[in-house]
């Protein structure tokens, strides 16, 4: 290997960190990941790098000393609905900037989504969803359910009773959970007529998702309706007035308005598209009624004498969304069930396709089933999980509850250093490996140290990197980044405390006696990456201060990718030589009176009495060139810039 920078890596995932160290001539020696698929792909891509496997058996004296040791700190198929306010989105779809329904039954921002990449996962059944698909080690808000056999007596016969009971809410892994827990589904509390319905419009909305549909040369909607079923149509009909069209089996009934037509197109076209909009579920539970008593008048049925409702449905979306309206409307539980169907069936002599089913079933008034409700929930019981193969996966990162729903169900970011409510923190198991790995440095260190016989010299790692969501600040109100800041900082000074702020600033720096930490919020999109994508990274610098020159100095990232990469092709370079040279690019001939960028950061001196100062986050735009390839030359508020080169007038103000 020569000269060569090293790294090592655990939590491998896609390999992004190896994949940048390859880029710039940095020779991957060990990494360390589960997965089967991410092992298999890694040991393809780096041959020669050792394949550690579980991090908790991995003793850090024992594998090879690297200059950069790199650690990430699970997640849904792509296909899964998120309760936003905008209706059922995939996670795929869910973007930055969206609301989402979170466990405390509020609707909050979404700060990061993306793909996670391929990884194993289970298939969760239970009685309120078909199903649910993630990695095992997603966090559901679950309760623990255990059964009391009290004694009491009847008439002088002792009777033995059967009673279940349940613990408080608490997040749990998928792979610990059982038949004894109970997933739990938040329920819209809003209460707001944000389109200002009429009563007659709630009830033509309900019977639209049922059997309506639009016409796209006209404002015109029709309503399918049954012979049997046209007196109960007509007397709900008051202000809109429309025309008969009768077919062999059926009458359409038309109504040409244009504010009709655009509210039920905010439901969906076509039957599978269809949906009970967030709009409609913010609606007051009375109003929430007459939507449903709208809809079941076209495509559902009622159970008199069982008091039970039952709805079948070909769009995923709908069963999920009707199931939250019943729960709202009628604080009660519900059931769906998907049916699977041949993908062709023949009617009428003619072979036609056909999509699977979904029924809904619920009762009027009844909070306690094998499932129950109960202050704004709905409780259900697990049914079985099983493998289910593997599959590309998806996590949001969530403003304040770092929470959200799938499939109703309410489910955690899956790094435990976000976990809201309840935090697992640094005591949940994702973060007891971050533990993992600060010990596994520390044996390192020690044994480089044992081998060369420094005291204070440069020590391998010396340089210790660590990424995570921007959501890691704000766990446990803060209390957790700074156990991590501590943790990392052990590494070099032991028993270092560090002042608590308010808030944690979205970027600072730790000085020390020839040593320094930094962190701070990066986004993909202004660095070359045509995606939104934040991330929390930071650095520990063992033998220096250069901690803060690595993350702040923008120039070294972004501006001339041809030049660093060059640079750091020059393999027969001493360690010395390749910081020089990283500092030449961050201070040389990039960097000039008109274009350097400087960047403020928050700042923690080494003395007890250290204050932290906070600041808004830089946004870069290029002043000579505001257009781009979407605009052309009409730029509009939020647009993006082209790309800052090295020849631009560039700017930097403050996002407030």
């Amino acid at each position: 290997m020569g000269n060569r920078l090293t790294m090592g890596n655990f939590f491998s995932g896609s390999g992004t960190w190896e994949l940048a160290a390859k880029i710039c001539g940095i020779d991957v020696l060990f990494e360390s990941e589960i997965e089967p698929f991410p092992v298999a792909l890694e040991a393809k891509r780096f041959p020669e790098a050792i394949q550690l496997g579980d991090v908790s058996k991995v003793n850090g004296a024992e594998i090879p000393p690297v200059d950069i040791m790199t650690n990430s700190s699970p997640c849904f198929i792509g296909s899964s609905l998120v309760n936003t306010s905008d209706g059922l989105k995939e996670i795929k779809d869910v973007r930055i900037g969206d609301k989402v329904l979170t466990h405390n039954n509020e609707y909050k921002t979404v700060t990061d989504s993306g793909c996670t990449g391929v990884k194993k996962v289970f298939e969760l059944r239970a009685m309120g969803i078909d199903s649910i698909i993630c990695t095992e080690n997603h966090p559901l808000l679950v309760r623990k359910m255990t059964r009391k056999y009290p004694t009491y007596y009847v008439d002088g016969k002792r009777k033995r009773g059967n009673t279940r009971v349940f613990g408080e809410p608490e997040w749990k892994p998928l792979k610990d959970l059982g038949k004894t827990y109970y997933i739990g589904t938040s329920i819209n509390q809003n209460s707001e007529n944000s389109k200002n319905l009429t009563v007659e419009e709630m009830w033509l909305l309900g019977r639209y998702i049922a059997d309506g549909y639009r016409r796209h040369d006209q404002p015109t909607v029709s309503f399918c309706i049954g012979y049997a079923k046209v007196d109960e149509f007509m007397k709900h009909l008051d202000a809109y007035r429309g025309y008969i069209d009768r077919q062999r089996t059926a009458m359409k009934y038309c109504i040409t308005d244009k504010r009709l037509w655009e509210l039920c197109g905010m439901c969906g076209d076509r039957a599978i598209n269809k949906e009970f909009p967030a709009w409609i579920l913010d609606l007051p539970a009375d109003d929430l009624k007459v939507v449903i008593d709208g809809y079941l008048s076209g495509d559902g049925c009622y159970n008199e004498k069982r008091r039970l409702f039952k709805a079948a449905t070909i769009s995923r979306k709908l069963a999920y969304s009707l199931g939250h309206a019943a729960a709202k409307a009628f604080c009660c539980t519900y059931k769906i069930y998907k049916i699977k169907k041949n993908p062709t069936c023949v009617i009428e002599g003619r072979t036609v396709n056909q999509h699977d089913t979904y029924e809904v079933r619920f009762k009027e008034g009844r909070k306690q089933d094998k499932a129950f409700y109960e202050d704004g929930h709905v409780w259900f019981p697990i049914r079985d999980i099983a493998e289910h193969g593997e599959s590309e996966v998806y996590n949001l990162s969530v403003e304040d509850d770092e929470s959200y729903t799938v499939q109703n169900i309410m489910v955690h970011n899956c790094q435990d250093l976000s976990v809201a409510g309840k935090r697992a923190g640094l005591d949940g198991e994702r973060s007891g490996l971050f533990m993992e790995v600060i010990r596994i440095t520390k044996e390192m260190r020690n044994a480089d140290r044992l081998r060369s016989g420094r005291t204070t010299e440069y020590l391998r790692p010396r340089f210790w990197c660590w990424e995570n969501v921007p959501g890691a600040l704000s766990s446990a109100g803060g209390a957790d980044f700074r156990t991590v800041i501590e943790e990392v900082i052990g590494i070099v000074e032991p028993d270092r405390n560090v002042p608590m702020p308010k808030k944690w600033s979205k970027s600072g720096i730790v000085d020390g006696d020839n040593w320094q930490l930094a962190w701070r919020i990066m986004d993909a999109q202004f660095y070359g990456v045509a995606q939104r994508r934040r991330r929390l990274y930071l650095v520990l610098d063992t033998f220096g201060h250069s901690a803060g020159e690595i993350l702040f100095e923008r120039e070294s990232v972004s501006w001339n990718f041809a030049e660093i990469a060059q640079a750091w092709k020059r393999t027969s370079l001493s360690f010395e030589e390749r910081i020089d040279i990283a500092s030449r690019i961050v201070n040389g001939e990039l960097r000039t009176d008109s274009r350097t960028l400087e960047v403020a950061e928050s700042r923690i001196d080494s003395g007890d009495d250290s204050e932290v100062f906070g600041m808004n986050e830089p946004v870069c735009f290029d002043g000579s060139n505001v257009t781009n390839p979407i605009n052309a030359s009409n730029p509009k508020p939020g647009d993006p810039c082209h790309t800052l080169s090295q020849d631009s007038r560039n700017y930097v103000v403050e996002k407030n």
